[in-house]
C-alpha cells in the first residue's frame, strides 16, 4: 500500500469496512466510468494495485478496495478520498480485538492531509470518532438521498449509496445524473443475487453474506416476505 502511494499520481478513491467494500469499489468505478471518466477497480478486488502503476495515465481515478490485512502495516498512505463503511467483528483471529481491527481500518485516514478526504458514516462516529486526523470530514447521514436510493435499492443497500452519492457529489456529480444508468450498474456475484423462481419461490443467492450483519442487512430488502435461510 505504501509503495503504491508513493508512485501513484491519479487521485485515488480507497475504502475499506467489514462489509460491502467491494460492492461500493465496483459502483463507484462503473459510476464514473459510464459519466464520461476512465476509472479502474483495484487492490483487494480485481488488478493488483502496484500492476496498476504501469497503466494509471489511462485513467482518470483509481478505485481502490483494501482489507485491514493491507492496511495494517501502512505507515504513509494517503488517498485522496477515504472512507470506511463499517465495522463488524471479523479477523479477530489475526488482529487480536476489536480495538486493534478498528485501528488495523483507521490507517486509512491516518495520514491524508488537510487536503484530502474522508466520507464517514455517521451511525459509526462512536466507532471512528477518534480516527481522522487533519483530513476534511464528511459525516454522511442515513436520510441524506432518500428519494435517489429508492430508486436504486435494487442494485445494493442504502448505506452503501449514501456513501457512494455523498462521494460522487464531492466530484461533482448530481445524485440524479446517476439515475438513468441504473439499470446498468450491477454488483459481482453472490450477494442477494437473483437465481429463479419456482413454484413462486423466489431464490437469491446470498452467500457472500461471512459476517451475521451482511445476512441482517439482505433479508431487510425483503421486507413484505417471508424467508427461509439456507
Amino acid at each position: 500500500v505504501d509503495l503504491f502511494g508513493q508512485w501513484v499520481k491519479k487521485p485515488v478513491i480507497a475504502i475499506t469496512g467489514s462489509a460491502g467494500k467491494t460492492s461500493v469499489t465496483t459502483l463507484i468505478a462503473q459510476i464514473l466510468n459510464l459519466l464520461g471518466k476512465k476509472a479502474i477497480a483495484a487492490g483487494n478486488i480485481g488488478k493488483p494495485m502496484l500492476d496498476v502503476l504501469a497503466e494509471q495515465d489511462r485513467y482518470d481515478y483509481i478505485v481502490l478496495e483494501l482489507s485491514s490485512f493491507q492496511l495494517e502495516h501502512a505507515k504513509t498512505f494517503a488517498p485522496a478520498i477515504s472512507t470506511i463503511l463499517n465495522i463488524f467483528p471479523n479477523h479477530l483471529d489475526r488482529h487480536g480485538s476489536m480495538q486493534e481491527y478498528i485501528e488495523a481500518k483507521g490507517k486509512l485516514l491516518r495520514y491524508q492531509t488537510d487536503e484530502q478526504y474522508s466520507f464517514l458514516p455517521m451511525n459509526y462516529i462512536d466507532a471512528f470518532g477518534m480516527l481522522p486526523r487533519q483530513q476534511k470530514v464528511c459525516w454522511v447521514g442515513d436520510s441524506n438521498y432518500n428519494d435517489i436510493i429508492k430508486e436504486l435499492s435494487d442494485v445494493t443497500c442504502a448505506e452503501n449509496w449514501n456513501i457512494i452519492l455523498a462521494i460522487l457529489e464531492h466530484l461533482g456529480y448530481e445524485p440524479e445524473q446517476i439515475l438513468p444508468y441504473k439499470d446498468l450498474l450491477a454488483i459481482p456475484a453472490h450477494r442477494v443475487e437473483f437465481v429463479t423462481t419456482k413454484y413462486g419461490v423466489d431464490f437469491y443467492n446470498d452467500s457472500k453474506s461471512t459476517v451475521p450483519e451482511s445476512t441482517l442487512q439482505a433479508t431487510s430488502r425483503f421486507p413484505k416476505k417471508p424467508i427461509v435461510l439456507l
